[in-house]
């Protein structure tokens, strides 16, 4: 083709009628120029050089039954047209002359020969040889005027094919029979044929209809269209089969029919039964009288395998294991004969037995709240078999499951066969919305059965995820709290609080403040998980020289999935439960800010200085009494107040009563596993599925480092503790507005810009702003008011924080923005987690690259807090401010803590010490021996 002199610019290609195309390809092969012999692809639209007449190449379309193509008309175009502006000039090139090559395709499933593409008929009836005169009722001739347009395979034994010479009326089950006037197709390819109604009249062709035919190796596929009226229908086959009530020794066909046999009253019973470990099928049935033969007769899937005569004395016969298959369908038929004639009746049929497993309920729900639902698995029959289970790959291609289930297999023996196996099904808890849809867990015998699998059999079930939010709430600064459900306020008290209780479990929260210049702030915390109670406390220090201790007060080891994580800096920790609740807690040397996580248990369960946690911020403030107060502004006092803990009673002070553990708990022993295949994991905790890998880098487990503490040193600790009074003191509550301007001079205008600019100005603001529901400011207000409380310029650090915080949140829930791999599998957060965030901002004395502090000269550390320029700054040993002796009659004083500023948290850091005795010059004298 081209668009030269004389050649073809418009040409029209039919497709063969056999042919079904999928896809058509237009290929267009240069034969001249610099890219000669190369081959381009025709396209459904021109390309043109804009402002020009340049343009050109192959456009074409197709149909069921032709191929269109053009190509350009003018000389200003060719059929192959690489123009200036492409490619950098290079190897430009425009032809009017080209090979042109059109491909189909037509793939299998389209042929009507494969076996989904056409409809089974299967009726003797049809024959040309079968006389309707042997119907008793009109009512029971054949009619297709309601048959569907459709590819069909006659599948009778009186044959498959349609005649293709003339039926006489009142043959084939009909009153006017319908046959093929014509050859049919010997090739491979599809044929339209005229069919011809047979009416009476003279032609034998009183009415036509073309329908399709195609030859399938050994067999006919017809397309047939609906008959114009009844009784009229296709004829298919030329055996003469038994009139309806009569059989043959020959299969119910021509000769020797008769009505002359006899039938069993009942149907037989088919039965599975255990003898001697020997495994079989029975099929029972009451015998006729003495003259018959019973025929047995076996199928699977409805397939004959085995047959039995049987004498009259025999009334049961058996279908061995071996003889059956795991995943097919049972049944026995029984037919009688006289024992002088050879016309066996019409069989009885046995009750069917599925050969394989049944998994109840076939769906189930699972919740993100820590408890399990369960299937049960039974086997139908008795069978020593294993059965593998499998969970599908999720909806979002995760690396990680999304259910795991307490056992991958299930071994069934004869002796268990009806006593049902539970699997427990468990959500993890992900913290992410996601769309709804089904796990499918498929059920697959392993190749160890005692008997033979059919192909491909397994069974699966659903298992639906019910979301449940993860709660997260915070308190900074001096303090400034949001709730789960983002309600800001502030509080001022000094003492004991509840921050958080569950009322559906047993978790909970306390929190110590004292005096923090004019207001309060934390000084402690202690989360309890049923019976592990772990704190992080600088109560026991004095204000700005207090230095953090973590406590596990439970006086036992953790149990198992109790972590805790210390960061680079040695400033942050981490204490994750094993309901995948989890505590961060930044210390200062003046005040600790605290960020709770709790899983979806506490939706709807939740109380304390935290609010409600039911997506709900109206009734964030419940008081303890049950009460909400109704307050807009930051200072909800009573709420507060109501959350006070009395003396001695925190979990800083004292131990809960020890409780049973809760169901979501693992129990001893208990193992999880994802049931992935190959890729199959188990853990002895559910919240080790949970992906922690942004935590890797930056923190260490010291889990193991925590000492338990006995009653003995419990009782130590809170002598040292009340030996001050900050936590007591009356703090006066600040009036609803500052004094502005602060005692530097700072004006509430400056202070508002500087905590904006601190959030806007920080490495994570950018990559932040891009995260759905992310406020920048949310730590804005606290900031100012901490500036104006304490003129320090240090809360800069509290705004950047609570951005950060949020960001992290609400990014590790979207999971629509975390990283994919080649394949589309999700293999992780998003990049910026790991480089946006850095330790304390790097404490404004460097820069944060690729998540880690460079800093600046003359500071170091892993956020740059350190003065490399001075020395560190001793201010206690052994939590002493003075006389720091080591009593060697209770200790052996290899080990002392000394507490400082200025230290680099490092595995090489040393201590240089001086060791001194002194002599003593005692006068004994008054000893009497």
């Amino acid at each position: 083709m081209g668009n030269g002199n004389g050649l073809d610019k418009y040409k029209e290609i039919a497709i063969p009628s056999e042919i079904t195309p999928e896809l058509v390809y237009v290929q267009v092969t240069a034969i001249d120029g610099p890219n000669n012999e190369f081959s381009f692809y025709g396209m459904g639209v021109q390309q043109a050089l804009p402002g020009t007449n340049n343009y050109g190449g192959l456009i074409y379309g197709y149909s069921d039954s032709e191929v269109r193509m053009w190509s350009p008309d003018t000389s200003y175009g060719g059929i192959i047209n690489v123009i200036d502006g492409w490619g950098g000039e290079i190897n430009v090139q425009t032809s009017q002359i080209a090979n042109v090559t059109v491909k189909i395709w037509q793939t299998a499933a389209s042929d009507p020969c494969h076996e989904d593409n056409y409809e089974e008929i299967d009726n003797r009836y049809r024959s040309s040889a079968f006389s309707s005169s042997h119907f008793s009722n009109i009512s029971d001739l054949i009619c297709d005027r309601d048959i569907s347009v459709a590819w069909y395979r006659f599948t009778s034994d009186a044959g498959g094919e349609i005649p293709t010479s003339c039926i006489n009326v009142g043959m084939c089950g009909t009153q006017y029979p319908v046959w093929i006037n014509g050859d049919i197709p010997d090739g491979v390819g599809i044929k339209t044929v005229e069919a011809c109604v047979n009416k009476g009249g003279a032609t034998c062709c009183d009415e036509t209809i073309f329908i399709r035919v195609k030859r399938c190796t050994d067999y006919f596929v017809y397309e047939l269209k609906p008959l114009s009226s009844c009784p009229m229908a296709y004829c298919a086959g030329d055996l003469e089969p038994c009139p309806p009530g009569e059989r043959s020794p020959t299969g119910d066909f021509q000769p020797g029919c008769s009505d002359l046999f006899p039938e069993l009253e009942h149907p037989p019973l088919l039965t599975h039964k255990i003898y001697q470990n020997i495994a079989f099928f029975e099929c029972s049935f009451v015998p006729l009288w003495s003259n018959t033969t019973s025929l047995v007769e076996w199928y699977l899937d409805d397939k004959l395998i085995k047959y039995k005569y049987l004498s009259y004395k025999y009334r049961t016969n058996e279908l061995h294991e071996d003889e059956y298959k795991l995943g097919s369908t049972v049944t026995c038929e029984v037919s009688v004969s006289y024992t002088q004639h050879e016309i066996f009746g019409y069989p009885k049929q046995s009750n069917a037995v599925f050969v394989g497993v049944q998994i109840l309920p076939s769906e189930v729900t699972v919740s993100e709240d820590g408890l399990p639902s369960n299937v049960s698995i039974v086997t139908t029959i008795p069978m020593r078999c294993s059965f593998l289970l499998r969970a599908r790959q999720n909806y979002y291609g995760l690396s990680r499951p999304d259910i795991v289930f307490d056992k991958c297999q299930v071994d069934k023996g004869y002796d268990n066969a009806e006593s049902p196996d539970i699997v427990n099904i468990y959500a993890i808890k992900d913290c992410q919305s996601e769309v709804f849809y089904t796990n499918i867990v498929d059920v697959t015998p392993s190749e160890d059965c005692s008997l033979s699998i059919t192909q491909g059999y397994s069974e699966y079930f659903g298992v639906n995820i019910e979301d449940i939010d993860c709660g997260n709430c915070c308190g900074t600064g001096d303090p400034h709290y949001t709730t789960f459900d983002a309600s800001g306020y502030d509080w001022y008290g000094a003492g004991d609080f509840v921050l958080h209780q569950s009322l559906s479990r047993h978790f909970e929260v306390h929190v110590r403040t004292w005096k923090c210049w004019s207001v309060t702030c934390h000084c402690a915390v202690a989360i309890r998980e049923n019976n592990d109670v772990i704190s992080v406390d600088i109560c026991h220090g004095t204000f700005g020289k207090a230095a953090p201790k973590i406590r596990n007060l439970s006086e036992h080891r953790f149990a198992s999935g109790v972590i805790i994580r210390k960061d680079t800096t040695g400033k942050e920790f981490r204490i994750e439960m094993p309901s995948q609740a989890a505590i961060r807690v930044v210390t200062y040397s003046t005040h600790l800010n605290i960020y709770l996580d709790v899983p979806g248990d506490d939706f709807q369960h939740s109380d304390g200085l935290c609010g409600t946690f039911d997506h709900d911020s109206s009734n964030d403030y419940r008081k303890r009494d049950g009460s909400t107060l109704s307050h807009t502004g930051r200072r909800p006092d009573a709420f507060s107040e109501s959350w006070r803990i009395p003396a001695g009673e925190s979990l800083l002070d004292k131990l809960p009563d020890v409780v049973v553990e809760d169901p979501r708990q693992p129990e001893e022993n208990m193992t999880y596993c994802s049931c992935l295949g190959e890729e199959n994991e188990c853990h002895d905790s559910l919240k080790d599925f949970t992906d922690y890998s942004y935590l890797t880098d930056s923190w260490t487990d010291i889990t193991d480092e925590i000492d338990v503490e006995t009653a003995g040193s419990r009782f130590k600790r809170d002598l040292h503790v009340v030996s001050t009074n900050r936590v007591t003191e009356d703090v006066p509550f600040l009036p609803t507005t500052l004094t502005w301007p602060t005692r530097s001079g700072i004006t509430e205008q400056q202070a508002r810009q500087m905590c904006e600019s601190a959030v806007l100005n920080s490495t994570a603001a950018e990559a932040c702003a891009d995260v759905p529901g992310v406020d920048l400011f949310v730590g804005v207000e606290g900031c100012v008011e901490d500036i104006g409380v304490t003129d320090d310029l240090a809360f800069l650090a509290e705004a950047v924080s609570l951005m950060e915080n949020e960001c992290v949140v609400l990014t590790m829930k979207n999971i629509s923005l975390y990283t994919k791999d080649e394949n589309g599998t999700v293999v992780g957060p998003p990049s910026f987690i790991f480089e946006v965030f850095c330790p304390s901002q790097c404490s404004v004395h460097g820069q944060c690259i690729n998540g880690t502090c460079h800093c600046c000269d003359g500071y170091d550390g892993a956020d740059c807090s350190v003065d490399a320029t001075s020395p560190p700054t001793l201010w206690y040993i052994n939590e002493v401010e003075e006389h720091a002796l080591c009593d060697v009659r209770e200790d052996s004083c290899q080990q002392i803590s000394v507490i400082g500023d200025n230290f680099l948290n490092s595995e090489s850091l040393a201590c240089l010490y001086n060791v001194r005795h002194r002599r003593c010059n005692l006068d004994l004298s008054f000893l009497v021996y």
